[in-house]
């Protein structure tokens, strides 16, 4: 980042010598916090003990602990600046709202401020840590700061905000209220299955057909090998070499079928292994794997939260002999059976709808929404429109890639020039019709989730 960069992003308060702060009386007889503004590492790490108070006041995931935020800011970072805002009442936090900045850059040009959350990406539930009951006030608090602080940011983002969450309505309603413009819609799903008090039982929810599909897989791999499932969960375990196979596992079954692993990234391997060590002491971590003759050839990497199985990767890969006996399946269902025996009653199997979250076990989806405003300075609105131009790039390029590895897999399978004109017709037009989406989102009156829009 440019000194000229730093400089514009440094017009809103931050760290780096003693905390900012405000207080007073607001208007509309709205709760009065003192805000301050975290910026730096060295304030994150002193408000490690009241971030996990706060959270054990808070309707919270996994992905909002002190340990996953905190060690994806160290790994992801770089060239960003950090922005926490903490809601304070009496000395103690109601509310933490951990956000970074960063420059959006088009064409290798600076061209807008993004204002978002710490676990982008890599969290499959992002939302501010709040008390319960103080919903409310802390929406209303942190759209005044942002209103209040519209010239340091062009763009504010809460991405991947659950259907479940009242901030879902309360946010937005804030920010409209202070004249802020609002953007919002659907973006990934998260299928679950709510788990009965037995594995029997959740089985005859499932019908006889998936029973005994399970039955008949687990049957046929015993009967031809040895196998045996394996739990990696405590501090003293060999995480880093459990998250290695993992790595293994996941990145060999993409790569079988024409696509990148994205651990062949080592960065993303090592925050792995350091999340997974401070969840571990929190006693949040469950990697399930199934070794078969001595080997292990798939994996469940599970955080258990509160009465969530957040079932984070799955994945297997082996000799064809043995993935005709579904070990994928059958890790799951351990996973499943397992967390039954510890009382947890969701097992999540978060972003994505690939369709055997489906088809083996009737789960049923939760939307994610994003939640974006604009600052509604004339400069602001400006740089806003750089930034969809240079998000919508991003996609294209980004979907560009996905295709390509798409269409290397479909090489495989298609045959003669027909098969392909077809596959090429229909890609163009899917990808036609979601950029249509992007822009049509952006420019024209938002509706409420519940709605149309």
């Amino acid at each position: 980042m440019t000194q000229q960069e730093r400089t514009i992003l440094n017009s809103i308060p931050r760290g780096g010598g003693p905390p900012a702060r405000t207080a007073g009386e607001v208007p509309g007889g709205a709760t009065a916090y003192s805000v301050r503004v975290i910026g730096t590492g060295a304030q994150l790490d002193a408000l490690a003990e009241a971030w996990t108070d706060l959270l054990g006041r808070a309707d919270a995931t996994v992905f909002q602990t002190y340990e996953w935020q905190r060690t994806w800011w160290k790994y992801f970072g770089d060239r960003r600046d950090l922005y926490i805002v903490v809601f304070e009442r009496d000395g103690r936090p109601e509310g933490i709202v951990p956000l970074f900045r960063e420059w959006v850059k088009l064409l290798g040009i600076p061209v807008a401020r993004h204002l978002k959350f710490i676990g982008s990406g890599l969290s499959d539930y992002l939302a501010p840590i709040v008390q319960r009951g103080s919903e409310a006030a802390v929406a209303g608090a942190l759209a005044r700061h942002l209103a209040a602080h519209r010239g340091g940011w062009d763009v504010f983002d809460l991405e991947d905000l659950n259907e479940g969450s009242p901030f879902l309505e309360l946010l937005p309603s804030s920010l409209e209220g202070l004249r802020l413009p609002v953007y919002r819609y659907q973006g990934t799903v998260c299928p679950a299955v709510d788990l009965p008090g037995s594995m029997d039982d959740l089985m005859r929810s499932l019908g006889s057909g998936a029973s005994y599909n399970l039955k008949r897989k687990k049957k046929k791999l015993q009967s031809n090998f040895t196998s045996e499932i394996e739990l990696v969960r405590d501090e003293s375990d060999d995480i880093a070499g459990a998250i290695s196979d993992f790595a293994s596992i996941h990145g060999a079954r993409w790569k079988s079928q024409g696509h990148p692993s994205a651990f062949d990234d080592e960065k993303h391997r090592e925050f792995h292994v350091e999340v997974a060590k401070g969840l571990a002491r929190r006693g949040y971590l469950r990697i399930f794997f199934l070794r078969v003759d001595g080997k292990r050839v798939a994996v469940n990497l599970n955080f258990n939260f509160r009465s969530v199985i957040y079932m984070y990767q799955g994945n297997a890969h082996g000799p064809e002999d043995v993935m005709k006996c579904s070990p994928g399946l059958l890790i799951a269902a351990a996973a499943i059976e397992a967390g039954i025996g510890e009382g947890m009653r969701v097992y999540d199997f978060m972003r994505g709808d690939e369709t055997y979250k489906y088809r083996e076990w009737n789960a049923v989806d939760h939307k994610n929404w994003l939640i974006r405003s604009s600052s509604p300075t004339a400069g602001g609105r400006v740089r806003f429109y750089f930034f969809l131009w240079a998000e919508l790039f991003g996609k294209i390029r980004d979907r560009i890639r996905r295709e390509w590895y798409d269409y290397r897999r479909f090489r495989i399978t298609g045959k003669g020039l027909t098969s392909h004109l077809r596959y090429l017709r229909e890609k163009i037009v899917t990808l036609f019709g979601m950029y249509v989406h992007f822009l049509k989102r952006h420019f024209r009156r938002q509706r409420r989730p519940g709605g149309n829009g």
